[in-house]
């Protein structure tokens, strides 16, 4: 008779829609990336203050303009309410929560320093949303060489 061992595989978040799509960063889902940092700076900063997660999504929504974000903002809260862990409510919005940062904030529940992570994730957002500048600017320059050199040949 063989017994057989069940190992658990770690859980990967991964968003399906990025792991297909390389270039999903590029897509829009109608919550821009300052958006995002809003939101990460201020929970950050009201978490840091002493104040618990609940209370604090509530005091973003009442601060956002964005009709999508606010949507967002009170699903979470709802599921908070609910009983999940707000690392599980941030896995119901994969276009505008990445797998790291809900990696990072699944370590940080566990650990009990969040507000330290959130800061960590703003500098992270700050320097992509730079790199991404960059990039676009660095690619666009040679296409405004080759597009009149097209419109040249043909």
């Amino acid at each position: 008779m063989a017994i057989k061992l069940q190992t658990k595989k770690p859980k990967v978040l991964k968003s399906k829609k990025s792991a297909m799509n390389p270039f999903a960063f590029l897509q829009s889902s109608g919550i821009s990336s300052k958006d995002k940092m809003f939101f990460t700076e201020r929970l950050a900063l009201l978490l840091e203050t002493g104040n618990s997660i609940h209370p604090s999504l509530e005091a973003l929504r009442a601060q956002s303009d964005n009709p999508k974000m606010i949507a967002i903002i009170d699903e979470l809260v709802e599921d908070l309410a609910g009983g999940r862990s707000f690392s599980a409510a941030l896995e119901k919005h994969p276009s505008m929560f990445s797998s790291t940062y809900i990696t990072l904030i699944q370590a940080s529940e566990q650990g009990g320093f969040m507000a330290e992570v959130l800061k960590q994730i703003q500098a992270m957002e700050e320097k992509r949303d730079k790199l991404q500048a960059t990039l676009i600017s660095a690619f666009s320059y040679p296409a405004m060489g080759v597009i009149p050199m097209l419109q040249y040949c043909l």
